[in-house]
């Protein structure tokens, strides 16, 4: 465990404060598998997408197959009629079946008065939802969910907090497309700056991208507020389209043929993702991805323009690839994290030492660093749901340093300090005022 030659427990105005670190595989760690899925128009039918050839019964059972294969803990989905009934179809008929009953369901919304929306399913036995609402704009909603890790030291009021971002970016390769899809973008990331956000975020989603490039996707990864920007889980950053070079990752179309419904053109664009926040990638706050976990559902690499199921599909078995090849034009994306529960806990790798939070005066927080060489460090001050509280860079110099942090105007709550230099290196610790 953590060294505790480096850590004292003070009281300030009730101020607990207790260590974080925590090594990367400790009891304390549970695994989440999360899931995205483009199911193609569910549960309604239009003058191309009819009974006939997107039947919803035929679809459950399909995904009575697909899902199972993978258990998602987090299950989102585009492309879902915007009806309660259908939502609790999909839910009665497909994830709660075969003795299965813990997933849940979120609320569905539709400000944008779209024909498709978008939906979060969940394992009610290990997540639950605090708030949810859409960011609206005029294609369809993105939908924010709050959520938590059902931890089983909730009762003490210690969990792991992370906001899941679900939306559907505008089909088409005009030039008026791809602007529709960096406005959508753009007004995601100038709401999460707005809140001063920093912690566990994922975005998951169709977001109809052609090449890395486009507006869209360079407001998700290079933001000018470094600090909410997403990050693509496999680094896969290039021109998708109709790329061989992009073969493994491809997501759409399974289909070299369309029926009327589903798009043809075989494997050769990237469409759907999965993407993480810093916070997540490198396991600051609980949730840690994990390597090479990321994968689409059926993709074996040797799709490029060609059918999922047909040649012989060589990662999953034949009845999958078929309810792959039937139920949709897209492939479900898939991938797995760490949250570790007993310590709202961060990665022991990197950190910093020789560094003590002390609490000598009333009013402030005294950090006392001793470096062995001068150096400029990042102080925040962040709640547990990741909003930023407090934030302004230090310059140290070689020796022993004193950081004082007033504390008077902060409400009650449980807090992270996290302290980080330019190289990357990071030292937290939890503080709850009482």
């Amino acid at each position: 465990m953590f060294r505790k030659s480096c850590l004292r427990i003070f009281t300030l105005r009730k101020l607990l404060i207790v260590s974080l670190f925590s090594p990367l595989i400790i009891n304390g760690q549970d695994t989440l598998t999360l899931m995205h899925y483009n199911i193609l128009n569910y549960g309604g039918y239009n003058s191309y997408c009819t009974e006939l050839n997107n039947s919803t019964a035929f679809k459950n059972i399909q995904l009575r197959k697909i899902i199972p294969f993978v258990m998602p803990d987090i299950l989102t989905v585009n492309e879902i009629v915007p009806e309660n009934t259908t939502v609790q179809m999909l839910l009665d008929s497909v994830l709660n079946t075969n003795g299965i009953i813990h997933y849940k369901k979120t609320d569905l919304t539709n400000v944008a008065g779209s024909s498709i929306v978008n939906m979060l399913f969940y394992n009610s036995d290990k997540i639950a939802v605090k708030s949810q609402y859409p960011i609206t704009n005029s294609v369809r909603d993105i939908n924010v969910y709050n959520l938590y890790y059902l931890s089983p030291e909730l009762v003490i009021g210690d969990t792991v907090f992370f906001k899941y971002i679900v939306m559907h970016l505008k089909a088409g390769n005009t030039a008026s497309d791809a602007s529709e899809r960096a406005m959508m973008t753009a007004t995601l990331m100038l709401h999460l700056s707005s809140l001063g956000y920093t912690g566990n975020t994922f975005v998951s989603g169709d977001f109809n991208v052609y090449t890395s490039s486009e507006g869209c996707f360079q407001n998700l990864i290079n933001y000018a507020n470094t600090s909410v920007r997403f990050y693509d889980p496999i680094n896969q950053i290039g021109d998708w389209n109709n790329n061989a070079t992009f073969a493994s990752v491809h997501t759409q179309s399974t289909h070299t043929n369309s029926n009327g419904c589903i798009s043809s053109g075989g494997m050769d664009d990237r469409f759907d993702y999965i993407m993480a926040s810093s916070s997540i990638m490198n396991g600051y706050y609980g949730i840690q991805y994990i390597p090479d976990s990321y994968n689409a559902l059926g993709q074996d690499g040797l799709r490029f323009n060609q059918n999922i199921n047909n040649p012989t599909n060589t990662v999953v078995p034949p009845d999958i690839a078929d309810a792959l090849y039937n139920n949709s034009d897209h492939l479900p994306i898939y991938m797995k994290v760490f949250i570790r529960h007993d310590q709202s806990g961060l990665s022991s790798e990197n950190k910093l030492n020789n560094i003590k939070v002390v609490s000598p005066a009333q009013g402030k927080i005294d950090v006392n660093l001793l470096l062995d060489k001068p150096n400029y460090y990042t102080f925040k001050l962040i709640n547990l749901l990741g909003e930023l509280i407090f934030s302004k860079q230090f310059y140290f110099k070689e020796g022993n340093n004193t950081l004082e942090i007033p504390i008077d105007n902060i409400n009650k709550g449980m807090f992270v300090l996290q302290l980080s230099d330019l190289q990357g290196r990071f030292f937290a610790q939890k503080i709850i005022l009482l």
